[in-house]
């Protein structure tokens, strides 16, 4: 922890496209970023970004205004003003970069409430089943071998009724991987050489027109075609199913699709071995926005929990259990036994933030922790 009183925070103002271009294409992708409009900071999604600009999912704005979007690392404040791009709509935005500042000493948005070491043993609050993001996607291979089994199984019962019928489960992006970062709503397109949904619950292309028309992919998007995403705890894009056809796709054609999806995305969730971490960790303090836990001390673990890795793990109290997707935004050696990991919870639905927001609520009793 960093000792920063009387000290003024420094604030550095860039307009350097080309250093902001290197500082977005570096950082966005892999942590958390928020817009602030009208005194609310609201996080956002990530769909792509690069030195030119960024791609994000819509936060149902409908102003033509500057966004400006923000986020926490090493102990430092960025804040980026965008200019909103043509092509722009309610479910996507294209921005191009205009300046960027930088402050030093950024502080908690929300103190935490410290977690009560009186509690009865059926009471404590912890974690476990600790997986990181990084590693998850570097053993898609294991997945793949995994989930092979049920998929040539199930797979060859409906291979008839498609032209093509492929399982897709890796990192490399395309613009199907790209969609499905903006909404994870199928693709369902039912007619040959038609983009028309087959109704408003599916992947509506004129929504996604720009994204579409400046896609270099080979295979692009056009009926007929049913494609699925595979999400890990329905966070992580891991791939997808995609059949396609010559002829009309009827609904029963979809299911027979999801349902093998939802196979698959089961088995994949609890898979014993993708897990990093299977102790319990003490939960030492909480709030809506973050937690703070102790982790046993090893070299692999110093590695696992470094700063910026992004991390899933189940919170257990009263015999729940929260699934949780969070970034480590400090760890350190609490003794020569435990690393003091602290994270900000990254991408919450608004169900599991309001249930973060009673539970900190919950532990009363206590006072803010005082660190950072």
């Amino acid at each position: 922890m960093r000792n920063t009183e009387n000290k003024a925070p420094i604030e550095r103002e860039i307009t350097d496209l080309q250093l902001i271009g290197k500082v977005i294409s570096s950082l966005f992708p892999r942590i958390p970023v928020s817009m602030y409009h009208e005194n609310e900071q609201t996080p956002v999604q990530i769909i792509s970004a690069n030195q030119e600009g960024i791609v994000i999912k819509g936060t149902d704005r409908i102003d033509k205004g500057i966004r400006i979007l923000t986020f926490t690392n090493n102990f430092s404040l960025y804040h980026f003003w965008f200019e909103l791009m043509p092509g722009s709509n309610v479910d996507i935005e294209f921005l191009k970069p205009m300046k960027m500042v930088i402050r030093d000493d950024a502080k908690r948005i929300e103190s935490r409430v410290v977690v009560t070491k009186k509690a009865e043993s059926e009471d404590k609050i912890f974690i476990n089943s600790i997986i990181s993001n990084e590693e998850l996607l570097q053993n898609t291979n294991k997945i793949a071998s995994t989930i092979q089994p049920i998929w040539d199984s199930r797979s060859k019962s409906i291979l008839h009724k498609f032209t093509t019928l492929e399982l897709k489960l890796d990192a490399i992006d395309n613009i199907r991987m790209t969609i499905f970062r903006s909404s994870q709503r199928p693709i369902f397109l039912p007619k040959p050489g038609s983009l028309d949904p087959f109704n408003t619950a599916f992947f509506n292309p004129v929504q996604y027109k720009e994204l579409l028309n400046t896609s270099s992919d080979t295979n692009p998007i056009v009926g007929a075609e049913i494609t699925i995403p595979i999400l890990f705890r329905d966070k992580i894009l891991l791939g997808y199913i995609r059949a396609t056809h010559t002829s009309t796709l009827s609904m029963e054609d979809f299911q027979s699709c999801s349902s093998i999806a939802g196979t698959l995305i089961s088995e994949i969730n609890s898979h014993e071995e993708l897990i990093n971490v299977h102790e319990k960790c003490e939960v030492i303090d909480i709030s809506s926005s973050g937690i703070g836990f102790l982790v046993s001390n090893s070299d692999y673990h110093q590695k696992l929990l470094a700063n910026g890795a992004i991390l899933f793990f189940n919170i257990q109290i009263l015999g729940e259990k929260i699934p949780m997707k969070a970034v480590v935004r400090y760890a350190s050696k609490d003794d020569n036994k435990t690393i003091r990991t602290g994270c900000e919870f990254y991408d919450l639905t608004l169900d599991e933030k309001a249930k973060m927001r009673e539970l900190s609520k919950s532990l009363s009793q206590t006072e803010p922790s005082k660190e950072k």
